[in-house]
């Protein structure tokens, strides 16, 4: 892309020949593709709310987004499945979202409803922290997988395999771990001690 207007949140199709991502070129974010080989991008929403993208559903055909056009407030979002080529967006059942991941089967997502660990302060311990949590998209049942009092975010699903970012460990500094979905178990990856 070339446009002097802000582009963010780029993710590959499961194909890997088109990016589903954020861009704001007419004053207000909304979602766009591009294939990888270049040329024009497509815009496939058109909601005065900001309109982030996610990620993408393991079929190829939906693109995973985060909204605040339901909401009336603008910092919350909900997160919906937009077709890959437009149309009206599905919500998902979820209260609210920020960022998740999807079991390869497309079945289960796993999620965060506030995006914490950007905060500008470290250590936080307090009631704006997030939990990751699987939502079992068939049965409508969830499972908070972290719940802590630390700030979990970014989850990435692969395989059996849940990967995130946490400051859970005993110096309280950010790591990323991985949440084993069969074993139910949580394991430290990094060791930052900065």
């Amino acid at each position: 892309t070339s446009s002097t207007g802000e582009e963010s949140f780029p993710r590959f199709s499961p194909d890997g020949r088109t990016i589903a991502y954020t861009a704001s070129y007419r004053g207000n974010a909304d979602v766009y593709t591009i294939p990888v080989s270049g040329g024009l991008p497509a815009r496939l929403t058109w909601n005065a709310m900001t309109d982030r993208v996610v990620d993408w559903h393991p079929n190829g055909n939906q693109i995973l987004m985060a909204s605040q056009r339901e909401m009336g407030v603008g910092s919350v979002n909900q997160l919906y499945l937009l077709s890959k080529n437009g149309g009206l967006p599905e919500k998902l059942a979820l209260p609210y979202g920020e960022l998740g991941s999807f079991s390869q089967d497309g079945e289960n997502i796993a999620y965060v409803s506030k995006i914490t660990e950007n905060y500008p302060f470290k250590r936080y311990r307090g009631g704006l922290t997030s939990d990751v949590v699987v939502f079992n998209l068939k049965k409508l049942t969830a499972e908070n997988i972290t719940s802590n009092t630390a700030a979990d975010g970014k989850p990435a699903w692969v395989k059996n395999k849940i990967y995130y970012v946490s400051d859970i460990d005993k110096n309280k500094r950010r790591n990323i771990w991985v949440y084993d979905v069969t074993a139910k178990t949580r394991t430290q990856l990094t060791q930052f001690d900065d």
